[in-house]
């Protein structure tokens, strides 16, 4: 069993089986395990077990109950170092708006590009890569903060 996972959330099983199917290749060719949560209560508990570390979190913006968005915010203060991305089936502006200010790295509206799935997820597991030096997570966030906003990122970020 991989060290790192993805937690998968969301509350359709026919949406949560599509996305394990298609991203349990490139899961595992990155040493990743797949977490499967249906309700955002189930993926609070996932990131409080200790072993597999989740290090990535792609989760459905609307849900019963909690939303993908306050997810997104309990997984950042709880374990910073995740790296969120977030599916929905609706192009709205003010909730793309509260997901940038809740730290999403990407926002993914449904049906999804199997591509560009792929692609975000890979650019997110850099990410978390970039963010572990031999020794552990670091504290430089500056590759992200390029990613949303070059003209406030440190010297040496990535663009």
């Amino acid at each position: 069993m991989a060290d790192r996972a993805l937690l998968m959330v969301d509350d359709e099983e026919h949406v949560r089986r599509a996305l394990a199917r298609e991203l349990a290749p490139w899961a595992e060719a990155n040493r990743l395990s797949i977490i499967s949560a249906s309700s955002p209560a189930e993926a609070k508990d996932a990131l409080a077990r200790p072993s597999p570390e989740v290090c990535l979190l792609l989760s459905d913006v609307h849900m019963s109950g909690w939303g993908g968005i306050e997810l997104v915010k309990h997984a950042r203060a709880a374990h910073p170092k995740v790296i969120s991305l977030l599916l929905t089936g609706y192009s709205d502006f003010p909730e793309l708006m509260s997901a940038i200010q809740a730290g999403v790295f990407s926002y993914i509206l449904k049906p999804w590009d199997s591509d560009y799935l792929r692609a975000e997820e890979q650019a997110a597991s850099r990410l978390v890569e970039d963010m572990q030096p031999a020794g552990g997570y670091s504290d430089d966030v500056t590759i992200l903060t390029a990613r949303f906003n070059p003209s406030e990122a440190g010297p040496g970020a990535v663009r």
